[in-house]
């Protein structure tokens, strides 16, 4: 039996791609009879038998040549005789990112573009908000100007001459309105 160590040195793998193929094997060593390939060992290490091995390799070899993790196991389970396994589903540590690095690394370069556009078209937004708000504020100071000159203007009319000073507020306010 080897351990996982010995296993990833073999197949020139990381310990945890290790872990993640016996993983992806497990359930198909189970359905092919090979109960001894997968074992727990002294302080729950996990231990690998030959025949777990081979299908290890196998997996390995259809990898190489291109297949996900998951259609290599499916292949492998035609090549045991199983047949076709297309309801199980594998979890997802199993499954290696479809994704490359470098599409990745441009996606995110992608998302890291689209947001600087998009903090450039809300800081135009929030300029346009305020040249708005400035002009706004521009014609209400106008506007009372206005007013007030109006006010100012119309005081003057209803307030009394030193002549008119005499005369009743009645007389005066029908001489205002031109009667």
């Amino acid at each position: 039996m080897l351990k996982i160590e010995e296993i990833a040195d073999y197949l020139g793998l990381s310990k945890p791609q290790a872990r993640r193929r016996i993983k992806a094997i497990k359930d198909l060593l189970e359905e092919a009879g090979m109960s001894n390939g997968i074992s727990r060992g002294n302080h729950n290490e996990i231990l690998v038998g030959q025949e777990a091995l081979s299908v290890l390799e196998e997996l390995e070899n259809y990898r190489e040549m291109g297949d996900t993790t998951k259609r290599a196991k499916e292949r492998i389970r035609e090549d045991l005789g199983l047949g076709s396994n297309g309801g199980t589903r594998e979890s997802p540590e199993s499954e290696p990112d479809k994704r490359s690095k470098s599409n990745q690394l441009e996606e995110r370069q992608t998302d890291v573009k689209a947001l600087k556009l998009e903090n450039e078209q809300l800081r135009k937004r929030i300029e346009e908000i305020k040249e708005n708000k400035n002009q706004q504020i521009k014609e209400l100071r106008e506007d009372k100007q206005y007013l007030k000159n109006q006010v100012d203007n119309l005081q003057q009319r209803l307030l009394p001459s030193p002549k008119e000073e005499k005369q009743s507020p009645l007389q005066r306010l029908w001489q205002f309105l031109g009667v």
